[in-house]
């Protein structure tokens, strides 16, 4: 009997992982054909360019994405609605073909959104801030480009995570103050730095979601260009 239960249960795993597959390959293909029609939509009328300094905000839909969002998430806030945050640095019309910079993988990337968005596999939003001078601009460009190639800073993500343990309390992220090595929402927020710029917290510290709360709040100098969906 137990070894009858033990084939039954190995068997309703395997069939439950077949179907959790299904699903999620079937997931992954609507999200493509979301992703197709978002850059129709782009396309459709007049569609708003992408400039550069503008801020790009991703929700991605992974195991890693969802984890991100809910270490990086303070206490009592609601859920976040993104992992991912990189800057703008040449314009594109539709949005799809701007060049950003990103601290991706393993390092800092210059390339188009859409190389990497194009699949539809993440949400796309883009802020942009309407309180820079040409010469505020210049100097966040220039801080942006000076980080490509610069490797990922992946003890800063352990740091964020020790932190969450502290209820958001900027204690162990204080001691990753190395620039050499950036994270997505450290490349964002230093780069801005440079222009006097800050989004409510030590850009040390700052994480996709600190950003998107202050560039989404009343009141703040940004201006949607692109709601939150598959490009």
């Amino acid at each position: 009997m137990a070894l009858e239960l033990n084939w039954t249960t190995i068997a309703a795993i395997i069939v439950g992982l077949f179907v959790i597959k299904k699903f999620g390959d079937l997931h992954a293909e609507l999200r493509v054909r979301a992703g197709r029609l978002g850059r129709q939509i782009d396309r459709l009328g007049a569609p708003e360019s992408a400039q550069p300094c503008d801020i790009v905000l991703t929700q991605g839909h992974t195991f890693t994405s969802r984890a991100i969002r809910f270490f990086t998430r303070g206490p009592c806030e609601p859920r976040s609605q993104v992992n991912h945050v990189g800057i703008v640095v040449k314009a594109g019309r539709p949005p799809a073909e701007a060049i950003i910079v990103e601290a991706l993988l393993n390092k800092v990337r210059r390339h188009s959104l859409g190389k990497h968005y194009g699949n539809g596999r993440s949400d796309v939003a883009i802020y942009r801030p309407t309180n820079l001078s040409c010469a505020d601009k210049q100097k966040i460009l220039k801080a942006a480009e000076g980080y490509i190639g610069k490797s990922y800073g992946i003890g800063k993500i352990l740091l964020h995570f020790l932190d969450w343990f502290l209820l958001g309390r900027n204690v162990f992220r204080r001691l990753g103050r190395i620039d050499k090595r950036p994270i997505c929402s450290w490349l964002v927020a230093h780069s801005y730095e440079t222009a006097n710029k800050h989004f409510g917290v030590d850009p040390g510290a700052a994480t996709p979601d600190d950003i998107w709360d202050f560039v989404t709040r009343d009141g703040n100098p940004y201006k949607r260009i692109r709601e939150l969906r598959p490009l």
